[in-house]
């Protein structure tokens, strides 16, 4: 029997656990399971996290500003880019008037107004995403009033400028040229 075990060699080693080759205690080590993240790498983990969360947040929230107000200064020009076609389309003036001193300044109402009667109010218009009227430049004949009339060549179309602001302070303008009450928008 003790020639079986000289011919093994590693039975008797290996029972009392004192095999020492280089490869054994290599694999040894790779044979144990993993008992998880240490603090320290949970702590850079978060840590990083915290970094990026603090740059995507105010960058995420400046970038809905100004989604708010360019949607509310697409539908101000969109609003006076009708007015001026149904004034073209119909020989009648029409009105667009803001009124930034009113108690919640979100809104501006459309009118269409013959010339020989009385104004018919089209739409009270609410602007979106609680953006504000903060100022309003006119250079017409009504104040907080834009005008078109039809045929253009008989009376110019009143100009001016709108400004609207975000909730967060964030401000851009709607422009109407004077004489071809062209429209145009600009956020800073």
């Amino acid at each position: 029997m003790p020639e079986k075990m000289q011919m093994t060699g590693l039975a008797s080693s290996e029972a009392d656990g004192s095999f020492d080759s280089p490869t054994s205690t290599c694999l040894d080590r790779t044979r144990q399971s993993p008992r998880g993240f240490t603090a320290l790498e949970l702590i850079i983990v978060i840590a990083l996290v915290a970094i990026l969360m603090a740059v995507a947040i105010p960058w995420y929230l400046n970038y809905q500003d100004q989604q708010r107000l360019r949607v509310a200064l697409s539908q101000v020009e969109a609003d006076l880019r009708n007015a001026q076609v149904k004034s073209k389309s119909t020989s009648t003036p029409y009105d667009v008037v803001f009124n930034p001193n009113a108690p919640n300044n979100t809104y501006y109402s459309i009118y269409r107004h013959p010339e020989s009667g009385l104004q018919t109010l089209v739409a009270t218009v609410p602007i979106p995403g609680n953006v504000v009227i903060s100022n309003i430049t006119y250079q017409g004949n009504e104040p907080n009033t834009i005008t078109y009339y039809q045929p253009v060549f008989t009376k110019e179309t009143d100009g001016g400028t709108i400004t609207l602001r975000s909730p967060n302070g964030l401000a851009g303008r709607v422009v109407i040229a004077m004489i071809t009450g062209r429209v145009a928008t600009s956020i800073p």
